[in-house]
């Protein structure tokens, strides 16, 4: 019993890792980007998946300015949509995007 035993054991820890490491969010730094309202700032866009009862995604943009890094607002997306960011160039859009929908 125990030489079954031990081997699930073992194969579930490793799929535990797994899953906890592809969880990770993915994270896009847009520097030095300009904002619809003509001001320059720092845009850090997230792309995090919850894998967990149902799986989500959600879009987080915190949005700073580039003179003191001030924070100017966040903006979350929780409806899971496909249409989120893949690579900086579209984390940019999508931030200069939704700069207005911030709060």
């Amino acid at each position: 019993m125990l030489r079954r035993t031990l081997p699930l054991t073992a194969i579930a820890l490793l799929l535990g890792v797994v899953t906890a490491v592809h969880a990770e969010p993915q994270e896009f730094v847009c520097q030095s980007i300009a904002y619809p309202d003509g001001t320059q700032g720092t845009a850090i866009v997230q792309v995090i998946e919850d894998q967990g009862t149902a799986a989500m995604r959600t879009v987080r943009v915190d949005y700073y300015s580039d003179d003191q890094g001030q924070f100017l607002g966040r903006f979350e997306d929780w409806s899971g949509s496909e249409e989120y960011p893949r690579n900086v160039q579209e984390a940019e859009a999508y931030a200069q995007a939704h700069y207005f929908d911030r709060w």
